[in-house]
């Protein structure tokens, strides 16, 4: 439930999975998968060379942490400490589960503290906030001005999300 092998040579890491997650045996699902497939939407459009399918799990899925954590699952929190995310048996999962990846986009914080070390692996490193709708409104709030209804601020954030990430990118070579 934490990982998606995909077909496609990018890959998303997200912080740890939740009930959502445990229930369906997929990464991402709910608000966080739905709002990365209509950013996927957006960046297959704009950068077909690095997203070429509109679809979530035509690519790399994984989480910082593997273990899923949720209060409805009994758990007292819903994501992995620092610590335990930079563990070394952590991060050697994290980099056996990108094998043959050359662009991973962490998505929120709890992702990001793999950023150097994934650096020094070799990947190339691109970080995003989390795709969920409280990651998305706390990033890119500003974005979502003027848009008349929930559902198009909502996708303002996203399509400002993509855009986030593709200013990242290198340049397309064509």
């Amino acid at each position: 439930m934490h990982f998606h092998r995909g077909r496609h040579p990018t890959a998303f890491i997200f912080s740890a999975p939740g009930a959502k997650e445990k229930a369906s045996g997929k990464p991402v699902t709910g608000d966080t998968g739905t709002n990365l497939e209509e950013a996927l939407a957006y960046l297959a459009d704009a950068r077909p060379d690095v997203f070429p399918s509109r679809t979530r799990y035509d690519y790399r899925i994984t989480n910082a942490f593997a273990t899923p954590l949720a209060r409805s699952l009994g758990d007292r929190r819903t994501e992995a400490t620092r610590e335990e995310i930079l563990s070394p048996e952590n991060v050697l999962r994290v980099k056996q589960e990108l094998k043959g990846i050359p662009l991973v986009v962490l998505c929120g914080a709890k992702a990001a503290y793999l950023a150097d070390v994934l650096r020094e692996s070799g990947f190339q490193v691109v970080r995003c906030s989390h795709t969920g709708n409280r990651g998305l409104v706390s990033k890119h709030n500003a974005a979502s001005k003027g848009g008349a209804t929930p559902e198009a601020r909502r996708a303002l954030r996203i399509r400002a999300w993509a855009q986030c990430l593709l200013e990242q990118l290198p340049v397309e070579r064509g």
